[in-house]
């Protein structure tokens, strides 16, 4: 789809490219262009064929604001011909970033005993750690009485006497 991409033509049938803006290495497309509904200028990423995918998936995070971003997703359009994503009027560098993938967010592991053995060369284990002599720890806590008695305590101040 990339190489179909003129100035002047229209994509999704609203929205027209005024301007190509910036060209990668891997021929992802930045273009300007106006959304000739609501007459508003926007920015178009045209993804090339290897990229089309990973600019779904993070258009639809920062959609749903998994993923953050300086720039709002208007219009997502995935057809035979290619993908392109257009957005409020935004810097090429920011439309680009979406073409990277976003490493997962960490997620702490669960608590284990062996916790900061990363700091002497071993990868802390992703099973939970099991002691012969864990039931000796886990018991039932003492009951206590429903009601305590009232313990006597002295009387301060006018009525003391």
């Amino acid at each position: 789809m990339p190489e179909a991409v003129d100035v002047g033509s229209v994509l999704g049938g609203r929205y027209k490219v005024t301007a190509y803006v910036l060209a990668s290495a891997e021929k992802d497309l930045v273009l300007d262009g106006v959304d000739q509904v609501l007459n508003r200028p926007v920015s178009i990423l045209v993804a090339s064929p290897s990229n089309a995918g990973q600019v779904a998936t993070s258009a639809r995070e920062v959609a749903t604001g998994e993923r953050s971003g300086n720039i709002q997703v208007l219009d997502l359009g995935i057809t035979d011909a290619g993908t392109y994503l257009v957005t409020n009027r935004a810097p090429a560098a920011d439309l680009l970033d979406l073409v990277i993938q976003q490493d997962a967010p960490y997620i702490e592991p669960f608590f284990t005993d062996t916790l900061g053995s990363e700091i002497f060369g071993v990868a802390r284990s992703t099973e939970p750690e099991t002691h012969e002599d864990d039931d000796d720890y886990h018991h039932e806590p003492e009951r206590r009485p429903a009601r305590l008695p009232k313990a006597r305590m002295p009387r301060f101040g006018r009525g003391s006497a």
